[in-house]
């Protein structure tokens, strides 16, 4: 992670990639001489970059992620975040609590959850 604070200003640019080897063979072989093959198949499967932080105020925030192998923008958004009990923010987001947080491959954090 890369981080610039000058304290009006605060910036974050962090980048996550996921790769994948593979050896004999990346699928699953249609013949007996696919068997044979010694190549080592590579490839990146996810590849994000992130940038956020606040601009001139704390309470003026932003965060941008974008897929670098796609490329498509993954969220884009402005947060102002003056009041605790009155927050706006503008943009596009996953929605909270949907599938595709809940079991993110990009967390910092893990929660277990006990049984």
């Amino acid at each position: 992670m890369f981080d610039i604070n000058d304290g009006r200003h605060k910036v974050e640019l962090d980048f996550r990639a996921q790769f994948r080897a593979a050896n004999p063979f990346d699928g699953f072989p249609g013949s007996e001489e696919g068997f044979d093959a010694d190549d080592t198949e590579t490839s990146i499967n996810r590849a994000r970059i992130k940038l956020g932080g606040h601009l001139f105020q704390p309470w003026f925030k932003f965060y941008f992620e974008e897929d670098v192998k796609g490329p498509h923008l993954l969220d884009a958004r402005i947060m102002i975040e003056r009041n605790p009990h009155l927050k706006f923010k503008i943009g596009q987001w996953k929605a909270h609590f949907s599938q595709e947080r809940i079991i993110s491959s990009g967390k910092r954090k893990q929660w277990i959850v006990p049984y």
